[in-house]
Order: structure tokens, then sequence, then C-alpha cells
């Protein structure tokens, strides 16, 4: 059953290695050359501080979590994954030109490689309505199974209200503290939608 929502293709499983030698070009186009201006507004809704443990999901080719770091600082730790090889091997060649402690390696929402309780945030951006709902059903298990308690999971994705509210029927059952909302980046640049919640764990 696909979701239709969005102006992407829902429901599918789409892997975007085949895209990965122009994925960086392609979202220069796509926002008319001000991609770092909305990788700091994604940033900004995800709230990050200094000395967190960040994991983003389909990191692509890593623009995202690289300016994560500058958010986290030295005494805070940024890993990304993506399900495409291409992707991550773009991003690690980003670490080694930037020259940032960021971690990269192919990994898969649905069996995320990292031990539980080891993150204090995890977001995704433009990726979670590219899978199908039962892999996303299961992503979230594995979401919380790595955050730590209270940490968060923030979404952002260029959707509508009901793919807010598909979201949301789909985190309450294991998210609490649930935010959600709209954020205009500028007049010629995508609304961008998110949902924010918290990892309630018991002790």
């Amino acid at each position: 059953m696909k979701d239709k929502i969005g102006t992407f293709a829902k429901g599918k499983n789409v892997v975007m290695g085949a895209y990965a030698p122009y994925y960086d070009l392609l979202m220069k186009i796509l926002t008319l050359g001000r991609e770092k201006e909305l990788r700091h507004t994604e940033l900004d809704i995800v709230k990050i501080s200094e000395g967190n443990n960040v994991l983003e999901i389909g990191c692509g080719t890593g623009t995202l979590s690289l300016l994560a770091k500058d958010r986290t600082g030295t005494s805070g730790k940024v890993c990304g994954i993506d399900a495409a090889p291409e992707m991550v091997q773009r991003a690690k060649k980003k670490v080694n030109k930037n020259k940032k402690n960021v971690e990269f390696q192919v990994g898969d929402i649905s069996n995320i490689p990292y031990e539980g309780d080891t993150f204090d945030v995890v977001m995704c951006s433009f990726m979670i309505f590219h899978i199908s709902s039962e892999k996303r059903e299961k992503g979230f298990k594995e979401i919380f199974r790595v955050l730590k308690s209270n940490g968060t999971l923030v979404i952002v994705d260029t959707i509508k209200e009901e793919g807010i509210n598909i979201l949301d029927n789909s985190m309450k059952p294991l998210f609490s503290e649930i935010e959600r909302g709209f954020k205009k980046t500028g007049i010629l640049s995508p609304q961008l939608a998110f949902i924010r919640g918290t990892a309630k764990k018991s002790v």
C-alpha cells in the first residue's frame, strides 16, 4: 500500500545510489544554490547541542552530517548511514576534504548498525517516505532502540499535513512529547515540515 502524500513517489524502497555522482549538483539546482542555508535551517529545527551524539539516517553524500559536527563540537559525535554504498563513498571523501571527525557507513533504517542507547539525536530528512510503510515501522523501533532515554527523533521533509499525520500515528506507540510544524525557508525555497518525538525509556 502506498502513501499518497507529497510530491515524490511514495511507498517504495528507493536506493539512490545511481544518483550519487549527480546528487550534490542536483541539490544545488533544486535549492537555487542555497543548499547550505537549507541545511542550517534543518539543523535549527533539529536543535543539536554541544556534546550531543547524533545519527543521521539517509545521509546521502553527508552534507547535513558534516554541518551538524560544527554544532556538536569536539565533545560530540556525528554518524551517518545510508543504504547506498555510492552515497557513503562520496560522504567519506567529503570527510577527508573537510577534515572533520564524522563517521559514515552503509546502513539501513530497519537494521541500524549501532548499539542501543547510543545517540541523543536521530535525524532523517527527505527520505522517510522513500521506503515502504512496513520498513518505516521497523525503522521507528530501531531508532527508539539506539536513542538514549529522553533522546529525540526529528524528521524533516517537504510533505503536507497528511504526511505529518501518518508519521504522528506511527510514532505515537514509541515516542512521547510529539511536536510538529512547518517552517518556511525563503520565498523561492520549499516549506519544510517537521515532526519531533522523545524516547522515554523506563530505567
